[in-house]
Protein backbone atom coordinates (compact mmCIF):
# COMPACT_ATOMS: atom_id res chain seq x y z
CA UNK A 1 0.00 0.00 0.00
CA UNK A 2 1.39 3.25 -1.00
CA UNK A 3 0.80 6.57 0.79
CA UNK A 4 2.38 10.12 1.37
CA UNK A 5 4.03 11.60 4.12
CA UNK A 6 4.46 15.76 4.81
CA UNK A 7 7.10 17.12 6.01
CA UNK A 8 7.28 21.75 7.28
CA UNK A 9 9.28 23.13 4.87
CA UNK A 10 12.26 25.43 5.21
CA UNK A 11 10.18 28.90 4.21
CA UNK A 12 6.38 28.77 3.64
CA UNK A 13 4.51 25.00 2.54
CA UNK A 14 5.14 21.32 3.01
CA UNK A 15 7.53 18.80 1.90
CA UNK A 16 5.73 15.92 0.32
CA UNK A 17 7.32 12.30 -0.39
CA UNK A 18 5.89 9.29 -0.92
CA UNK A 19 6.49 6.05 1.16
CA UNK A 20 5.31 2.29 1.09
CA UNK A 21 4.23 0.34 4.11
CA UNK A 22 5.96 -2.98 4.28
CA UNK A 23 5.66 -5.09 7.19
CA UNK A 24 3.20 -2.84 8.82
CA UNK A 25 5.75 0.16 9.03
CA UNK A 26 6.34 2.83 6.97
CA UNK A 27 9.45 2.97 4.77
CA UNK A 28 10.32 6.20 2.79
CA UNK A 29 11.76 5.36 -0.36
CA UNK A 30 13.30 7.13 -3.88
CA UNK A 31 10.85 6.41 -6.97
CA UNK A 32 10.08 8.15 -9.51
CA UNK A 33 6.59 6.56 -10.33
CA UNK A 34 5.31 6.46 -7.09
CA UNK A 35 3.97 10.26 -6.47
CA UNK A 36 2.32 12.04 -9.27
CA UNK A 37 0.80 15.31 -8.81
CA UNK A 38 -1.23 17.28 -11.63
CA UNK A 39 -0.26 14.22 -13.77
CA UNK A 40 3.73 15.04 -13.50
CA UNK A 41 5.02 11.75 -11.99
CA UNK A 42 7.91 12.96 -9.35
CA UNK A 43 9.47 11.61 -5.83
CA UNK A 44 8.99 14.64 -4.03
CA UNK A 45 6.60 17.99 -4.18
CA UNK A 46 7.34 21.20 -1.96
CA UNK A 47 4.62 23.61 -2.33
CA UNK A 48 5.20 27.05 -2.53
CA UNK A 49 7.79 26.81 -5.23
CA UNK A 50 5.69 26.38 -8.34
CA UNK A 51 2.97 24.01 -7.16
CA UNK A 52 -0.45 25.70 -6.59
CA UNK A 53 -2.37 25.34 -3.07
CA UNK A 54 -5.97 25.42 -2.26
CA UNK A 55 -4.83 28.34 -0.38
CA UNK A 56 -5.03 30.25 -3.35
CA UNK A 57 -8.01 29.08 -4.28
CA UNK A 58 -7.17 26.07 -6.64
CA UNK A 59 -6.66 22.51 -6.13
CA UNK A 60 -3.47 20.10 -6.21
CA UNK A 61 -4.39 16.18 -7.30
CA UNK A 62 -1.99 13.83 -6.11
CA UNK A 63 -2.46 10.25 -6.96
CA UNK A 64 -0.10 7.27 -6.29
CA UNK A 65 0.56 4.62 -8.60
CA UNK A 66 3.27 1.95 -9.58
CA UNK A 67 3.87 -1.35 -8.24
CA UNK A 68 7.24 -1.11 -5.82
CA UNK A 69 9.02 -3.70 -5.46
CA UNK A 70 11.13 -4.24 -2.14
CA UNK A 71 14.21 -6.95 -1.03
CA UNK A 72 14.61 -6.92 2.13
CA UNK A 73 17.71 -7.53 4.34
CA UNK A 74 17.75 -9.11 7.86
CA UNK A 75 21.13 -7.32 9.52
CA UNK A 76 20.72 -10.36 12.03
CA UNK A 77 20.83 -12.68 9.19
CA UNK A 78 23.61 -11.78 7.73
CA UNK A 79 25.45 -8.52 8.32
CA UNK A 80 27.89 -8.47 5.06
CA UNK A 81 25.53 -8.94 2.00
CA UNK A 82 27.28 -8.72 -1.42
CA UNK A 83 25.12 -6.98 -4.49
CA UNK A 84 25.73 -8.49 -7.38
CA UNK A 85 24.46 -7.50 -11.20
CA UNK A 86 20.95 -9.46 -10.74
CA UNK A 87 20.13 -7.40 -8.44
CA UNK A 88 20.21 -4.10 -9.98
CA UNK A 89 16.62 -1.86 -9.70
CA UNK A 90 15.41 -3.04 -6.72
CA UNK A 91 14.56 -1.03 -4.14
CA UNK A 92 16.73 -2.50 -0.67
CA UNK A 93 15.44 -2.26 2.69
CA UNK A 94 17.28 -2.87 5.76
CA UNK A 95 15.30 -4.74 8.43
CA UNK A 96 15.98 -6.35 11.86
CA UNK A 97 14.64 -8.49 14.48
CA UNK A 98 16.30 -8.18 17.25
CA UNK A 99 16.90 -4.55 19.30
CA UNK A 100 21.01 -4.89 19.21
CA UNK A 101 22.65 -2.22 17.62
CA UNK A 102 24.79 -3.55 14.57
CA UNK A 103 25.83 -1.67 11.20
CA UNK A 104 25.07 -3.79 8.07
CA UNK A 105 28.13 -3.39 5.93
CA UNK A 106 26.94 -4.26 2.54
CA UNK A 107 30.20 -4.54 -0.39
CA UNK A 108 29.35 -4.77 -4.34
CA UNK A 109 30.98 -6.92 -6.73
CA UNK A 110 34.00 -5.20 -8.81
CA UNK A 111 32.86 -2.27 -11.04
CA UNK A 112 33.41 -4.66 -14.25
CA UNK A 113 30.58 -6.87 -13.22
CA UNK A 114 27.91 -4.51 -13.43
CA UNK A 115 26.67 -2.45 -16.88
CA UNK A 116 26.65 1.27 -17.00
CA UNK A 117 23.06 2.84 -15.64
CA UNK A 118 22.43 -0.45 -13.18
CA UNK A 119 21.24 1.04 -9.76
CA UNK A 120 21.09 0.24 -6.13
CA UNK A 121 18.51 2.15 -4.27
CA UNK A 122 19.40 1.25 -0.15
CA UNK A 123 17.50 2.61 2.93
CA UNK A 124 16.85 1.76 6.25
CA UNK A 125 13.62 0.64 7.96
CA UNK A 126 12.05 1.56 11.41
CA UNK A 127 13.11 -1.93 12.62
CA UNK A 128 16.65 -1.32 11.92
CA UNK A 129 18.26 0.03 15.29
CA UNK A 130 22.19 1.11 13.79
CA UNK A 131 22.56 5.04 13.20
CA UNK A 132 24.43 3.90 9.81
CA UNK A 133 24.96 1.73 7.65
CA UNK A 134 27.95 1.31 5.14
CA UNK A 135 28.37 0.26 1.52
CA UNK A 136 31.99 -0.44 -0.24
CA UNK A 137 31.99 -0.23 -4.12
CA UNK A 138 34.46 0.04 -6.52
CA UNK A 139 35.41 2.22 -8.86
CA UNK A 140 37.09 0.94 -12.44
CA UNK A 141 40.46 2.00 -11.50
CA UNK A 142 40.09 -0.50 -8.77
CA UNK A 143 39.88 2.12 -6.10
CA UNK A 144 37.78 0.91 -3.32
CA UNK A 145 35.34 3.89 -1.26
CA UNK A 146 32.92 3.37 1.37
CA UNK A 147 29.63 5.13 2.27
CA UNK A 148 28.08 5.57 5.43
CA UNK A 149 24.55 6.79 4.75
CA UNK A 150 22.21 7.65 7.95
CA UNK A 151 18.86 6.61 6.04
CA UNK A 152 19.33 6.08 2.42
CA UNK A 153 21.69 5.80 -0.37
CA UNK A 154 21.51 5.52 -4.39
CA UNK A 155 24.40 4.72 -6.52
CA UNK A 156 24.22 4.54 -10.62
CA UNK A 157 26.62 2.56 -12.69
CA UNK A 158 29.43 4.93 -14.89
CA UNK A 159 32.02 4.46 -17.25
CA UNK A 160 34.18 4.88 -14.81
CA UNK A 161 32.66 4.46 -11.48
CA UNK A 162 29.83 5.34 -9.74
CA UNK A 163 27.18 8.49 -9.44
CA UNK A 164 26.44 8.84 -5.50
CA UNK A 165 24.02 10.39 -3.72
CA UNK A 166 22.95 9.88 0.06
CA UNK A 167 20.09 10.07 2.05
CA UNK A 168 17.42 13.40 0.76
CA UNK A 169 16.98 16.73 0.45
CA UNK A 170 16.10 16.61 4.10
CA UNK A 171 19.27 15.70 5.42
CA UNK A 172 21.03 17.97 8.14
CA UNK A 173 23.21 17.76 10.81
CA UNK A 174 21.32 19.20 13.75
CA UNK A 175 24.76 19.52 15.96
CA UNK A 176 25.08 22.81 18.61
CA UNK A 177 28.26 23.34 20.45
CA UNK A 178 28.19 23.89 23.77
CA UNK A 179 31.14 24.11 25.52
CA UNK A 180 33.26 20.65 24.80
CA UNK A 181 30.12 18.94 24.53
CA UNK A 182 27.18 18.84 21.26
CA UNK A 183 23.37 17.89 22.38
CA UNK A 184 21.55 16.65 18.96
CA UNK A 185 17.52 16.49 19.96
CA UNK A 186 14.73 14.91 17.93
CA UNK A 187 12.18 17.20 19.60
CA UNK A 188 13.58 20.52 18.16
CA UNK A 189 11.56 22.25 15.62
CA UNK A 190 14.52 23.10 14.02
CA UNK A 191 15.24 19.36 13.25
CA UNK A 192 11.90 18.49 12.29
CA UNK A 193 12.49 15.31 9.55
CA UNK A 194 16.74 15.40 9.81
CA UNK A 195 18.39 12.48 10.25
CA UNK A 196 21.25 12.73 11.85
CA UNK A 197 24.71 10.51 11.30
CA UNK A 198 27.07 9.33 14.19
CA UNK A 199 29.75 6.78 14.16
CA UNK A 200 28.08 3.91 16.42
CA UNK A 201 29.96 3.08 19.49
CA UNK A 202 32.50 5.64 18.75
CA UNK A 203 34.05 6.97 22.72
CA UNK A 204 33.02 10.27 21.60
CA UNK A 205 29.16 9.45 21.48
CA UNK A 206 26.31 8.74 24.21
CA UNK A 207 22.66 8.39 23.86
CA UNK A 208 20.83 9.36 26.73
CA UNK A 209 17.46 10.85 28.14
CA UNK A 210 17.04 14.17 29.88
CA UNK A 211 14.62 14.16 32.75
CA UNK A 212 11.79 15.33 30.60
CA UNK A 213 12.31 11.71 28.67
CA UNK A 214 14.24 13.70 25.55
CA UNK A 215 15.86 10.97 23.41
CA UNK A 216 19.46 13.42 22.98
CA UNK A 217 22.75 12.29 21.53
CA UNK A 218 25.97 13.60 23.35
CA UNK A 219 28.90 13.75 21.53
CA UNK A 220 32.11 15.28 24.17
CA UNK A 221 35.23 16.29 21.90
CA UNK A 222 37.82 14.73 24.38
CA UNK A 223 37.01 11.60 23.90
CA UNK A 224 37.72 11.29 19.50
CA UNK A 225 40.91 9.81 20.12
CA UNK A 226 41.27 6.87 17.52
CA UNK A 227 41.47 3.50 18.06
CA UNK A 228 45.28 1.96 18.14
CA UNK A 229 46.46 0.34 14.18
CA UNK A 230 48.55 -2.72 14.62
CA UNK A 231 50.25 -3.46 10.90
CA UNK A 232 50.90 -6.33 9.66
CA UNK A 233 52.62 -7.65 6.16
CA UNK A 234 52.75 -10.54 4.52
CA UNK A 235 51.17 -12.41 7.46
CA UNK A 236 49.04 -15.85 7.34
CA UNK A 237 48.14 -15.10 10.71
CA UNK A 238 48.45 -12.53 13.38
CA UNK A 239 47.92 -12.82 17.55
CA UNK A 240 46.71 -10.02 19.91
CA UNK A 241 46.37 -9.96 23.14
CA UNK A 242 42.58 -9.60 24.84
CA UNK A 243 43.93 -7.14 27.33
CA UNK A 244 44.49 -4.96 24.16
CA UNK A 245 41.09 -4.60 23.80
CA UNK A 246 40.91 -6.66 19.84
CA UNK A 247 37.52 -5.49 18.79
CA UNK A 248 37.28 -8.01 16.01
CA UNK A 249 38.08 -5.20 13.33
CA UNK A 250 40.74 -6.76 10.80
CA UNK A 251 41.42 -4.66 7.47
CA UNK A 252 43.15 -6.18 4.43
CA UNK A 253 45.08 -4.90 1.51
CA UNK A 254 42.45 -5.75 -1.64
CA UNK A 255 43.29 -6.66 -4.98
CA UNK A 256 43.75 -2.31 -5.74
CA UNK A 257 45.98 -0.75 -7.32
CA UNK A 258 47.72 2.15 -4.73
CA UNK A 259 47.80 5.25 -6.94
CA UNK A 260 51.32 6.50 -7.16
CA UNK A 261 52.65 3.76 -4.79
CA UNK A 262 56.01 3.04 -4.68
CA UNK A 263 58.54 0.63 -2.76
CA UNK A 264 62.09 0.92 -2.23
CA UNK A 265 64.46 -2.08 -3.36
CA UNK A 266 68.00 -2.41 -2.93
CA UNK A 267 70.24 -5.21 -4.72
CA UNK A 268 73.42 -5.17 -2.75
CA UNK A 269 73.20 -1.79 -0.96
CA UNK A 270 72.14 -0.47 -4.49
CA UNK A 271 68.61 1.34 -3.63
CA UNK A 272 66.32 2.16 -6.07
CA UNK A 273 63.19 3.30 -6.82
CA UNK A 274 59.79 0.78 -8.41
CA UNK A 275 56.32 2.74 -8.99
CA UNK A 276 53.18 0.69 -9.29
CA UNK A 277 52.02 0.06 -12.76
CA UNK A 278 49.03 -1.75 -11.67
CA UNK A 279 47.25 -4.68 -11.03
CA UNK A 280 49.72 -7.21 -13.51
CA UNK A 281 51.40 -10.77 -13.15
CA UNK A 282 52.96 -13.09 -15.44
CA UNK A 283 50.93 -16.00 -15.27
CA UNK A 284 51.01 -19.48 -16.00
CA UNK A 285 51.64 -19.41 -19.48
CA UNK A 286 54.95 -16.95 -19.29
CA UNK A 287 52.47 -14.05 -20.52
CA UNK A 288 52.11 -10.67 -18.78
CA UNK A 289 48.58 -10.97 -17.34
CA UNK A 290 46.30 -8.09 -15.67
CA UNK A 291 44.00 -10.70 -14.10
CA UNK A 292 46.07 -10.18 -10.94
CA UNK A 293 45.14 -9.62 -7.10
CA UNK A 294 48.70 -8.02 -6.61
CA UNK A 295 50.45 -5.16 -8.00
CA UNK A 296 53.70 -5.34 -10.07
CA UNK A 297 55.83 -2.17 -9.92
CA UNK A 298 58.41 -0.83 -12.47
CA UNK A 299 61.96 1.10 -12.00
CA UNK A 300 61.63 3.08 -15.38
CA UNK A 301 66.02 3.88 -15.01
CA UNK A 302 66.66 -0.11 -15.32
CA UNK A 303 63.57 -1.15 -16.83
CA UNK A 304 63.46 -4.10 -14.02
CA UNK A 305 60.37 -5.28 -12.59
CA UNK A 306 59.19 -6.62 -9.17
CA UNK A 307 56.27 -9.18 -10.30
CA UNK A 308 54.01 -11.83 -9.37
CA UNK A 309 55.52 -14.81 -11.42
CA UNK A 310 52.89 -17.82 -11.31
CA UNK A 311 55.53 -20.01 -13.37
CA UNK A 312 57.78 -19.68 -10.09
CA UNK A 313 54.97 -19.22 -7.67
CA UNK A 314 56.86 -16.03 -6.20
CA UNK A 315 57.41 -12.63 -6.51
CA UNK A 316 60.44 -11.99 -9.07
CA UNK A 317 62.69 -9.50 -9.75
CA UNK A 318 64.44 -8.98 -13.38
CA UNK A 319 64.24 -7.53 -16.57
CA UNK A 320 60.89 -9.11 -17.99
CA UNK A 321 60.80 -7.35 -21.38
CA UNK A 322 58.00 -4.71 -21.61
CA UNK A 323 54.42 -4.59 -19.38
CA UNK A 324 52.84 -2.04 -22.27
CA UNK A 325 53.69 -4.24 -25.35
CA UNK A 326 53.28 -7.26 -23.48
CA UNK A 327 56.85 -8.83 -24.76
CA UNK A 328 58.39 -11.07 -22.09
CA UNK A 329 61.79 -11.14 -21.86
CA UNK A 330 63.26 -14.93 -21.37
CA UNK A 331 66.55 -13.10 -18.87
CA UNK A 332 67.17 -14.81 -15.57
CA UNK A 333 65.10 -13.93 -12.97
CA UNK A 334 65.82 -13.29 -9.51
CA UNK A 335 63.30 -15.65 -6.86
CA UNK A 336 61.87 -13.15 -3.63
CA UNK A 337 60.72 -16.48 -2.42
CA UNK A 338 57.37 -15.06 -0.82
CA UNK A 339 53.17 -15.66 -1.81
CA UNK A 340 52.26 -12.40 0.07
CA UNK A 341 50.26 -9.15 -1.35
CA UNK A 342 53.28 -7.46 -1.57
CA UNK A 343 56.87 -8.76 -2.09
CA UNK A 344 59.41 -9.26 0.69
CA UNK A 345 63.06 -9.41 0.91
CA UNK A 346 64.60 -12.25 -0.04
CA UNK A 347 68.64 -13.08 -0.02
CA UNK A 348 70.99 -10.08 -1.32
CA UNK A 349 67.41 -7.75 -1.84
CA UNK A 350 66.01 -5.55 0.56
CA UNK A 351 62.41 -5.22 0.02
CA UNK A 352 60.60 -1.77 1.68
CA UNK A 353 57.14 -1.74 0.67
CA UNK A 354 56.55 1.69 2.19
CA UNK A 355 53.27 0.21 4.41
CA UNK A 356 52.86 3.65 6.05
CA UNK A 357 52.34 5.20 2.79
CA UNK A 358 48.96 3.24 1.65
CA UNK A 359 46.39 5.42 2.66
CA UNK A 360 43.81 3.63 4.97
CA UNK A 361 41.05 3.43 2.29
CA UNK A 362 42.71 1.09 0.51
CA UNK A 363 42.52 -1.84 3.21
CA UNK A 364 39.20 -3.29 3.18
CA UNK A 365 37.07 -5.16 6.16
CA UNK A 366 37.42 -9.27 6.42
CA UNK A 367 36.78 -12.03 7.92
CA UNK A 368 39.41 -13.69 9.13
CA UNK A 369 39.58 -17.10 10.97
CA UNK A 370 39.64 -16.21 15.05
CA UNK A 371 40.10 -18.02 17.68
CA UNK A 372 40.83 -18.26 21.11
CA UNK A 373 43.91 -19.57 22.97
CA UNK A 374 45.65 -19.97 26.35
CA UNK A 375 46.77 -16.68 28.22
CA UNK A 376 44.20 -14.03 26.56
CA UNK A 377 45.36 -14.85 23.07
CA UNK A 378 43.19 -14.62 19.99
CA UNK A 379 44.68 -16.15 16.86
CA UNK A 380 43.56 -14.56 13.61
CA UNK A 381 43.96 -16.38 10.32
CA UNK A 382 43.86 -16.14 6.56
CA UNK A 383 42.81 -19.61 5.33
CA UNK A 384 46.86 -20.00 4.77
CA UNK A 385 47.20 -16.70 2.69
CA UNK A 386 49.53 -14.42 3.80
CA UNK A 387 48.09 -11.07 3.81
CA UNK A 388 48.88 -7.39 4.93
CA UNK A 389 46.93 -5.13 6.37
CA UNK A 390 46.04 -4.11 9.85
CA UNK A 391 44.42 -4.53 13.11
CA UNK A 392 41.60 -2.44 15.56
CA UNK A 393 42.73 -2.00 19.44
Amino acid sequence: MSKVKIYPAEGNGVHIRSVVAMNDKLQELENKSLLTVDNIESSSITTGTGLRTEELGDSVTIELSGKTEVLEFNVDEDASPVLTSDLAGELISITQTSSISKPMQFSMDAHSAFSTGQTFKISKSESYVNHYFILYYTEASGLVKALYPSYSCSVVRTDTGWDVETDGMLTRIAIVSDSDTAVYSDTSSETLGVHAFVYAEHPAVEFKKTPEGIQTLTIDLSKQAERAKVPFINKEFIEADTEQQFVDRVYILGPVNVQDHAIDVAVDGILESYETIGLLKIDSSNQWSSDSKRMAFHNTSSGTYVVFDETNNTWVLGSLGDHSTGYVDLNPRTLLGAVGTLPASFGNVSVDVNYEYIDPHYFSLCEPEVNHRENNVIHVSFAGKPQTGFILL
